[in-house]
């Protein structure tokens, strides 16, 4: 999967190494950091889901001192599909 691909024709608020990095995080770690968010070449995605709204987890990711990105877990539905 191309993620710069991705992410532009989805216009997400992460970047293709966030993506990929919260890929690896996912499929390595089973948490949402990896070895590029833990040395700060890529940022943790945090997710919403279901009928949340990611404007509220954006929203409490401003009021932290966290550096995490919000992404709805929808946004990432079609990712790995050829038709994405």
């Amino acid at each position: 999967m191309d993620y710069r691909i991705y992410v532009q024709r989805k216009k997400l608020n992460v970047t293709p190494m966030d993506l990929y990095s919260a890929r690896c995080a996912i499929l390595h770690t089973l948490t949402p950091n990896s070895k590029k968010s833990n040395t700060k070449q890529a940022s943790v995605i945090a997710y919403a889901w279901g009928n949340k709204n990611v404007n509220i987890l954006e929203q409490s990711i401003l009021n932290s001192n966290e550096k995490y990105k919000a992404l709805h877990i929808v946004e990432t539905h079609t990712l790995g599909h050829t038709n994405a």
